[in-house]
């Protein structure tokens, strides 16, 4: 896979990771953003979990030209919140889920919508090159 089709799939995992991020911060702001309601809620808790978990399992298949050249996202943490919630859920305390939940999502969703701009961005001035490129070569009298 080239660094084109690596930042596509890229991409697609960011937006992925970001509306997951709004799902969960939706069905915290459906219960009142409250611990105690978070905690009455299984249903809120599992779904939660769940798509933690896949944030996670999105965060460790982005390509290392990502995660190596921003260092400020702990990857570390985003693994083991998918092994967390994929693993051990049945002895996880509700309150440390809540935590996690409620403390890290809005500061990973900010990371990640910077990410995509930064991408968006990349994608943009390789769109120009590449238009730049077929302009040179169009009055060069095409390709030698």
């Amino acid at each position: 896979m080239n660094a084109e089709e690596h930042r596509e799939s890229d991409i697609d995992r960011i937006r992925r990771i970001l509306g997951r991020c709004g799902a969960i911060e939706g069905a915290l702001a459906e219960i009142g953003n409250s611990e105690i309601e978070f905690i009455r809620n299984r249903m809120c808790q599992w779904s939660c979990a769940l798509v933690l978990s896949y944030i996670g399992e999105d965060s460790v298949k982005l390509s290392s030209e990502i995660t190596d050249s921003h260092p400020e996202i702990d990857w570390n943490c985003l693994s083991r919140c998918r092994k967390f919630t994929s693993h051990d859920y049945a002895g996880t305390h509700q309150s440390h889920l809540w935590r996690q939940l409620s403390n890290r999502i809005p500061m990973v969703r900010g990371q990640f919508e910077k990410l995509a701009c930064e991408i968006a961005d990349m994608n943009v001035i390789s769109e120009q090159d590449a238009k730049e490129h077929i302009m040179v070569t169009l009055t060069q009298g095409g390709p030698k």
